[in-house]
């Protein structure tokens, strides 16, 4: 096996946990994010483990940054193993935008599971009418 003498043996897991956040939102990895998200999304020849991996980062980014609207596009993909992702990514996230989308999901076996417990992860958000809670406060 290879060694790697300029590695400490074990990484400093604060630093990493501390600085993964901070480069995810920063204002340079959101435009290179940018450029990449179209061309994954985009009719070509982009594969399943390349929109897996995008369901996945995207999951990991704060809710309020643009590049998480593009989750729906993920969730409706036609791979069950991408829409997978994508449906635990927006139940992290918990965004509005994507209730109708994982909602679809619920007629496709494969994604049935995924997508309960997306919707469980969103509690009374995902039955609120659209207007938000009636008058009175109740949902």
């Amino acid at each position: 096996a290879a060694t790697f003498p300029d590695l400490p043996e074990e990484f400093p897991s604060e630093d990493i946990l501390t600085e993964i956040p901070l480069i995810l939102s920063s204002d340079d990895y959101q435009k290179l994010m940018l450029a990449h998200v179209e061309e994954v999304l985009s009719e070509g020849k982009i594969s399943e483990v390349e929109k897996m991996e995008l369901a996945k980062l995207l999951g990991l980014m704060d809710p309020h940054s643009h590049l998480t609207g593009q989750l729906s596009r993920l969730i409706d993909d036609e791979s069950p193993k991408v829409a997978c992702l994508a449906l635990m990514s927006a139940a992290r996230l918990r965004k509005k935008d994507d209730i109708p989308a994982v909602i679809r999901r619920l007629g496709n076996f494969l994604t049935l599971e995924d997508a309960v417990n997306a919707l469980h992860k969103y509690g009374d958000m995902a039955v609120q009418p659209a207007g938000g809670p009636r008058a009175g406060g109740r949902v």
